[in-house]
């Protein structure tokens, strides 16, 4: 099963304008079967008012897709958020939201059972703050969220946390954290926020390719079950 996360910053390059075509065609060459977006648009301004969800999921060919919105824009309407992909089925998803201080956006984490052909998944994909010691709590909260969820598991965010930050926290709740290169900025890479974590699971050589929008690269890689 391949699977992959990434932020996309609403399809947006270093310089200029969202492009909705080349988001898409990015999208297109990871052909993968788990996909796990970040800043994903729906109906904005910035993005031509498109449903880049809906977008990308077919640019990915996926036969489902969940978006969980994280913050809404009232006066321009459409709203911005988390998306799953998936080729196969989504069973029991469900929205997470995770805690926050008072005055601080707002970041949900999507939790679905997934089908991949046979093999049964929990996946988990999510956008942490972007303040580290709330990225951290937020990470705490969503693990204890997951405990419980049957194995295999597949963890896929933008978490805003170094893998330093987040190994021994991962292994405490059972996830491995995929060994990956560095994600942002997506135009010269000097550390990695964005991370896959499994559990039950073995992964193969990650690759972070690059890519023509967003200030992150994504992570793809390959995940078969541990036995």
């Amino acid at each position: 099963m391949r699977v992959a996360t990434w932020n996309v910053r609403h399809g947006r390059p270093r310089r200029g304008f969202a492009s909705n075509r080349l988001l898409a065609e990015e999208v297109v060459g990871f052909d993968v079967d788990l996909l796990g977006i970040q800043e994903v648009d729906r109906r904005v301004l910035r993005s031509w008012f498109v449903d880049q969800p809906r977008l990308v999921a077919v640019a990915d060919d996926s036969d489902a897709f969940e978006f969980a919105p994280a913050r809404r824009f009232v006066m321009l309407t459409g709203e911005d958020g988390i998306a799953l992909c998936v080729r196969g089925e989504m069973q029991r998803t469900r929205v997470l939201e995770l805690p926050r201080e008072k005055a601080a956006q707002r970041r949900v984490a999507i939790i679905s059972d997934v089908t991949v052909g046979d093999e049964h998944t929990t996946v988990v994909t999510t956008h942490l703050h972007n303040d580290a010691v709330v990225a951290a709590r937020q990470l705490d909260a969503l693990l204890e969220a997951v405990d419980d969820e049957p194995s295999p598991r597949l963890l896929l965010g933008d978490l805003n946390l170094r893998p330093d930050d987040i190994t021994a926290t991962l292994a405490a709740a059972r996830f491995a954290l995929v060994e990956a290169g560095f994600t942002a900025p997506a135009w010269a890479p000097v550390q990695r926020v964005d991370h896959i974590a499994v559990d039950g699971l073995v992964a193969g050589d990650a690759a972070v390719p690059e890519v023509a929008v967003s200030d992150h690269r994504p992570i793809v890689v390959e995940v078969r079950p541990a036995s």
